[in-house]
């Protein structure tokens, strides 16, 4: 480079400093998406309830658990049939008796693929950040009740069937992941009995699990 277009090159140099700096400033706004370890306490905290946003896909619920409606608590009148576990919004008692308080739930958008009980490959991430928040020492004496939901599409029986294999399959990942021991961990399934999005029965968003805590 000559020492003309040197001369030249200063000038054109300083006067794009200028709207580069602005630039730096703007990018000063930008935030990075959580860290794993930071979504995972977000969750944590969620599931405590101590915190009402639980990040990404994740949305804080509070259900009652009928009493002895929870399989490996107390047994619940089956007539033969295969124990459910019986979720119902919170109500009052109108005989003004005391019911236990709600219980505190979580609700993870986990995907799976058509008629598989197999999450999908970007709903993995989400597994493995509740599977760590769930080791939280909070939670040291408690147990977790995971709770599939399917959309509306299909018959009763078979969305029942294919809820409960997605929440055990869940179940199975959550507890490798987590190294807790099996008896910390219940599934169970509800079909399409409690949709998400009523007005839209058939919208990926009612495909859920759920997860309750349950003292020991």
């Amino acid at each position: 480079m000559t020492r003309k277009s040197l001369y030249l090159a200063l000038p054109l140099l300083i006067g794009l400093g200028a709207p580069l700096a602005a630039q730096s400033v703007e990018l000063k706004g930008f935030r990075l998406p959580p860290e794993p370890d930071e979504r995972a306490r977000d969750m944590s905290d969620c599931l405590a309830g101590i915190a009402e946003k639980c990040g990404p896909r994740v949305q804080l619920t509070r259900r009652s658990i009928d009493p002895g409606s929870v399989p490996g608590t107390k047994p619940a009148a089956t007539n033969g049939l295969k124990p459910r576990l019986l979720i119902k919004d919170r109500t009052e008692d109108q005989s003004g008796a005391a019911k236990p308080g709600p219980l505190v739930s979580v609700d993870v958008e986990i995907f799976f693929d058509y008629n598989s009980a197999t999450p999908a490959t970007t709903s993995l991430p989400d597994i493995q950040t509740l599977a760590t928040a769930i080791t939280d020492e909070r939670f040291a004496t408690k147990r977790f009740v995971i709770l599939g939901h399917t959309d509306a599409r299909g018959s009763d029986s078979y969305n029942l069937d294919l809820s409960e294999r997605r929440a055990e399959s869940v179940r199975q990942r959550l507890q490798s992941l987590s190294g807790l021991s099996a008896d910390r961990f219940i599934s169970a399934g509800r079909g399409e009995t409690d949709l998400k999005d009523p007005a839209r029965p058939e919208s990926e968003v009612n495909r859920r699990v759920q997860i309750i805590l349950l003292d020991s």
